[in-house]
């Protein structure tokens, strides 16, 4: 046999080897996928109380990764904790792009936010420690608070301290600012053209 023949089937055989491998790593990519999707699925079940509304959410909850710099995982995680404050499932993923735009695309200061909203949600009103929790992710709720009311930032707290300030006008803020010329429109929008942003829509869309 030539020393051609034997490289071109030296590289053959490299090839092979490479194809079988690349295969291999999809294969395990796919099935990590869907034993993920089928994690996301069962949790959301036993949250929810129907498969159906489960695979609905999950579905959802898809979409929305693969259009912002958030991952599934991320949005997963936030909804799960907004559920098991006892916001209502219609209403978590429009609460949670809400709050994924004050975080400015960011996981862990949306995920602190969503613990925040959560908590005022089951107290049934805003809390110091909902305030302070949201301000150290970013946003001081009672400014677009005061505003709305047309109240001073102390006659804002003063209600604050006396239970006064409901989850609605927690909600209202959050819409504020959020739509229109909102201090904080388009956040997620904006951060999804990063670098870091890109790769992560990249990533759930694969």
């Amino acid at each position: 046999i030539s020393a051609k023949a034997v490289a071109v089937g030296n590289a053959m055989y490299d090839m092979g080897k490479q194809g079988i491998k690349a295969f291999t790593n999809l294969a395990k990519i796919g099935l990590d996928y869907n034993s993920q999707m089928e994690q996301y699925t069962t949790n959301f079940t036993t949250m929810l109380g129907s498969q159906e509304a489960a695979v609905q959410k999950v579905e959802e909850l898809k979409k929305f990764a693969a259009s912002t710099p958030l991952s599934m995982d991320d949005l997963a995680k936030g909804t799960q904790t907004l559920l098991a404050f006892g916001v209502e499932s219609e209403n978590s993923t429009g609460i949670l792009r809400q709050l994924g735009d004050i975080a400015l695309g960011d996981a862990d200061k949306m995920q602190r936010l969503s613990t925040a909203f959560g908590k005022a949600t089951a107290a049934g009103k805003v809390t110091g420690d909902t305030v302070q929790q949201m301000i150290d992710a970013g946003w001081n709720p009672l400014i677009q608070i005061s505003q709305a009311a047309g109240e001073t930032m102390e006659e804002t707290q003063k209600r604050m301290s006396a239970g006064a300030i409901s989850v609605e006008e927690l909600q209202a803020a959050m819409e504020a600012v959020t739509t229109g010329t909102g201090q904080f429109a388009g956040g997620m929008e904006a951060a999804s053209h990063t670098t870091q942003g890109l790769i992560s829509t990249l990533q759930d869309n694969a």
